[in-house]
């Protein structure tokens, strides 16, 4: 499959298969504040919900992890995402 990917204000806008549910949603839910803990873990469990089934999960992990983004993308955190940007260096 190949995406047709723009960008937009920095971001990646991707067209292939339709606007990912993210782009529609409240944008809280993917950037969670840091201090509140147990609401973060709702945050994070939900976007992860979300990008579970989304046709663009790898396409948005693989900017992320090139952009070095902050936030949850592709189902990730930042934290996350130091292991596969990691593992590209070494490969």
């Amino acid at each position: 499959m190949t995406l047709d990917i723009q960008l937009s204000r920095n971001y990646p806008v991707f067209k292939d298969q339709g606007t990912p549910v993210c782009s529609t949603t409240d944008p809280e839910i993917f950037f969670p504040e840091r201090g509140a803990k147990n609401q973060s873990i709702h945050l994070i469990a939900a976007a992860r919900r979300m990008c579970a089934t989304c046709p663009y999960k790898k396409p948005c992990l693989d900017w992320a992890v090139e952009h070095d983004e902050m936030g949850i993308w592709g189902g990730t955190t930042q934290k996350e995402r130091r292991v596969h940007r990691r593992a590209r260096k070494v490969a």
